[in-house]
This record gives C-alpha cells, sequence and structure tokens, in this order.
C-alpha cells in the first residue's frame, strides 16, 4: 500500500495558481442600503444592548419595517417603554380615536384600579352605560354610598322595570331618615304584616300594631288605651286594665269601670244589681231596678218625735231638681198612735202626732217628680219609637222574655223583618270592605 501511494506523490501534476475575485467594500445607511434577507438578522446575530435608544433615529422604526407580531410582550423590558419616549407633539397616540370600540374590557381593568378620584365629574352619563353592563356582583359591599349619589341623578325613567329586586336591597338600607315624604298615592294597595303604623313617632297619636293585633291610642304621655282581639271576643283596654269585652256570646262586659249615659238608657230586658252570692260560689244574687209609670226622685229618712211634732227638711238642692208636692210615706216604730203630714211641699214637711211619747221614732218616705219629666208619655205611638231605632223597636218583640206578650204572628214578622234588617248592614259593610289578596293588587 505505502508504494503505491508514493507512486501516485511522484506522478501528479502541478496547477498553475489562480487568484480570488476582488469584493467591492460593503456599507449600509437607511436611505440605498440592499434589505436584508428575511429571517437573517435574528435574536442570536444581535448583541444584547447592541442597539440603544441613541442608535434608533427618531421614526427610524415604522409599522410599515415591522411586521404583524413581530414585537411581542416578552421583548419588551419592563418600564422600556416611559411617557417620555412617546411623542404627542404629533399626536401619534391620540385620545380615543387610536382605541378601537370594546378594546378594553372590564377583564382587563383590575379590581379598584379606577377610583372615584380618577373619574371627572359627569364623566360617565347614562347614554355611556350599556344596559346591564355593570351587575351586582361587580359591585362591591357599600361601594356606593348616599354621599356619590346626587339628588335626582337616578330616576325612575333611568331604572327598568323590576331591575331592583327585594333581594337586591339589603335590610335597613333604606331608613326612615332618607324618606322625606311617605306619598300614601304612590303606595299600592297590598298587605304589610308584622308592622306598626302610626300618625307620630311620640306623643298623643293612634297607631295600628303588629303586637296582639292592637288598634291603640296614646295621650302626650303614656298609654291611654287600644283595642285588642283575643280568642273569639274583642277587648277595649284603658290603661292597663281591661275595661270592655265585646263577647262572641252576644255579651258586653264591663270591668273596674263606670258607665256615663247622657242621653235615655232603654232596655228590653231588665235594669239588675247583679253579684256573686257572698254564702254559695255556685250562685248570683240578681235583684231588678223598679220600674214604674213615672221619672222619679225618691228620698227617705228617720225622725224622732218631740212634744207630738217633728220637721223634715228636703236637701236644699231638691226644690231645683223637683217638681211638684212629693208622695209621703210614714211608718210608726215602737209606738202607738196617730200621725198625719203638715204643709208638704218642693222643700219639706212636718208631721203631727197623737199621744207621741217623746223620743217616739217615725220612719218617712217622699217620692218627688224629676223636674222636666212631669208629662212622661207612658204609650208613645209606633212611628216615634220606629223612628228613633227600627233595629230597637224588632228586637223588644223577639225577647225571649217577651215574645209570650204579642201574637205568634207579629212575633213571625218581627223575626222576618229583622232578618231583613240585618242582611241590608251586611251587604252594606261588604260594599265599602276594600278587597286584599294575599300578594297585593
Amino acid at each position: 500500500m505505502l508504494t503505491n501511494l508514493i507512486k501516485k506523490i511522484f506522478i501528479n501534476k502541478e496547477t498553475p495558481d489562480v487568484p480570488f475575485p476582488e469584493i467591492a467594500p460593503h456599507s449600509h445607511n437607511s436611505v440605498d442600503s440592499p434589505p436584508l434577507a428575511p429571517s437573517s438578522v435574528d435574536g442570536v446575530n444581535i448583541k444584547p444592548g447592541a442597539i440603544g435608544d441613541t442608535k434608533i433615529a427618531d421614526f427610524s422604526v415604522t409599522e410599515q419595517k415591522l411586521a404583524d407580531t413581530a414585537v411581542a410582550t416578552q421583548k419588551i423590558k419592563d418600564d422600556a417603554i416611559t411617557a417620555a419616549k412617546v411623542w404627542k407633539g404629533g399626536n401619534v397616540i391620540t385620545l380615543s380615536a387610536q382605541i378601537a370600540d370594546a378594546t378594553i374590557l372590564s377583564a382587563h381593568i383590575g379590581a379598584l384600579q379606577v377610583g372615584n378620584s380618577k373619574i371627572m365629574d359627569a364623566a360617565i352619563s347614562t347614554a355611556k352605560i350599556q344596559d346591564l353592563a355593570v351587575t351586582n356582583a361587580e359591585i362591591a359591599d357599600a361601594a356606593i354610598t348616599n354621599a356619590k349619589i346626587g339628588m335626582l341623578e337616578v330616576g325612575n325613567s333611568r331604572i327598568a322595570n323590576a331591575a331592583i329586586s327585594t333581594a337586591k336591597i339589603q335590610d335597613l338600607a333604606v331608613t326612615d331618615a332618607e324618606i322625606a315624604n311617605l306619598n300614601a298615592g304612590k303606595i299600592n294597595a297590598g298587605i304589610m304584616t308584622g308592622r306598626t303604623v302610626r300618625t307620630a313617632d311620640s306623643g298623643a297619636r293612634v297607631q295600628m300594631s303588629g303586637l296582639d293585633n292592637r288598634f291603640e291610642v296614646y295621650n302626650s304621655i303614656t298609654l291611654a288605651g287600644y283595642i285588642q282581639t283575643y280568642s273569639d271576643n274583642i277587648g277595649i283596654i284603658s290603661g292597663i286594665n281591661y275595661q270592655i269585652v265585646l263577647s262572641a256570646t252576644n255579651y258586653v262586659h264591663l270591668f273596674d269601670c263606670n258607665l256615663d249615659v247622657d242621653g235615655d238608657l232603654n232596655v228590653g230586658g231588665t235594669k239588675n244589681f247583679k253579684i256573686p252570692h257572698p254564702l254559695n260560689p255556685k250562685r248570683w244574687i240578681v235583684y231588678s231596678g223598679i220600674e214604674s209609670n213615672g221619672v222619679f226622685l225618691d228620698i227617705h229618712g228617720e225622725v224622732v218625735i218631740k212634744n207630738n211634732r217633728a220637721k223634715i227638711n228636703f236637701p236644699v238642692y231638691h226644690i231645683a231638681v223637683t217638681s211638684g208636692t212629693p208622695i209621703i210615706q210614714l211608718t210608726k216604730v215602737g209606738w202607738f198612735g196617730d200621725l198625719y203630714v203638715e204643709s208638704p211641699d218642693e222643700q219639706g214637711f212636718g208631721i203631727v202626732a197623737q199621744n207621741a211619747p217623746d223620743g217616739a221614732k217615725v220612719n218617712w218616705y217622699a217620692r218627688s217628680v224629676r223636674k222636666g219629666y212631669e208629662d212622661v208619655e207612658i204609650e208613645p205611638l209606633l212611628e216615634e219609637g220606629t223612628a228613633r231605632n227600627e233595629m230597637a223597636f224588632l228586637a223588644g218583640k223577639l225577647h225571649p222574655k217577651n215574645k209570650g206578650l204579642y201574637k205568634q204572628i207579629d212575633v213571625q214578622k218581627a223575626q222576618d223583618e229583622m232578618f231583613k234588617k240585618k242582611k241590608q248592614i251586611q251587604d252594606f259593610q261588604k260594599s265599602i270592605q276594600r278587597k286584599y289578596r294575599e300578594r297585593g293588587e
């Protein structure tokens, strides 16, 4: 093998030298430099820091020289582009014309990046807010306070129907102090439960309370009284005592109070004195008032006979409230003899006795007509009684104790007429009742 290699070396011919072609010197400028081939200069070929701000002339890098997405976020150093590097004199970046609609979305703006201090007054108008652009989820609790909302800034025309629901209003969000005037004309009919409605916050007032279904009346300082429903009854209460109870058993009970009647008291039954029996806990004691054919004032007393005579002087007011000569009755106590009345009038009378021992006693009783009632009509015409109260006239015939006084046909007619009257009252009550549905009108 070595012999063959040596042979090749000795038989090789010489080749004449040929010089390299000359290449013209290469220079670059911004006018006539030849373009660079695509991808000929990449990040590997450019040394970090080789191109600085001072080496790039103004406007030397234009949009035409930058391919789309050629400059990515990862190729720009933090804080490399400052406000001073953005030319404002030539309106390179204008106000809104340089930002396309919907370019900046809610997702691009960090939470709390835009505060109240960064928004000029009236900068955001109703026309600039798209319907439903700001949802409840995007508004932090208490972010919008009363101080941030001008008077009448949000009117009814700017709030869509049902835009603000009960669920969107926090309890106690609107207080009494924030409501200048409650106009009843702006409240639709409905049902308000568990609340108190009053004519004033304190002092003299009337209120309906959700507590125990009360209708309360206050004087200027303390509770004067209220009406309360309980069980099957209705109670009219004064102070802390139950005063009047309207019972479901057709009874009216008065407790711890007096009854003053300015007019006449007409009853179809009796006027009774009724107390629990003091000796028998299972019984009552009932006494009825005396009924007479006139309006009388009765007084009585006891007098001692001396020298067969005695003088009775009525109270000084007696002559002012009575009329005419009284009817007088005398009763001897423990002695026997004759006696009679002498010179009776509205001021008193005298007693004359025969053979009466000194110290003998006489009980006396005097009945006088009440002044102004001298000619009381005992049997007034039917028209007068009916005109006063037709219901009372019919009820008088239908009282269980009175039915036996009238013919059966008259009682039946009264029953039919009473039914008609009650039906008229019920129909009238229904006509004036305001009907409510459970969810309002």
